[in-house]
């Protein structure tokens, strides 16, 4: 079971999570916030919207996404990119570990 932990990419699984949390969120009203500079009281921070953005690109409302954050809808396309990049990796490392402990009959 060990062996199958070091063949598990994290950062796949992180993202996915991530971005379902992002599309299915609620964006009425206060909600709580996990951007640090926001904790310690800074009036601006260069990533503040982003998760409404992004929330607003899966919903297609590329306008709305925008005025949210512009750069919503690049770190969408960034973030797919990486899961397909990892998805792959992923795949390769199973078969790979597959074919390695596979016992001859």
């Amino acid at each position: 079971m060990k062996q199958w932990i070091k063949h598990i990419y994290f950062e796949l699984y992180i993202w996915i999570v991530a971005l379902i949390a992002l599309a299915v969120m609620d964006c009425s009203g206060e909600h709580y916030s996990l951007c640090v500079a926001k904790w310690i009281g800074l009036p601006w921070c260069p990533g503040c919207g982003i998760g409404h953005a992004i929330h607003e690109t899966f919903h297609g409302n590329w306008s709305q996404s925008f005025q949210y954050h512009p750069l919503g809808i690049p770190a969408v396309l960034i973030l797919f990119y990486r899961i397909t990049v990892l998805t792959r990796l992923q795949i390769a490392s199973i078969n790979s570990y597959i074919a390695f402990n596979k016992k001859p009959i």
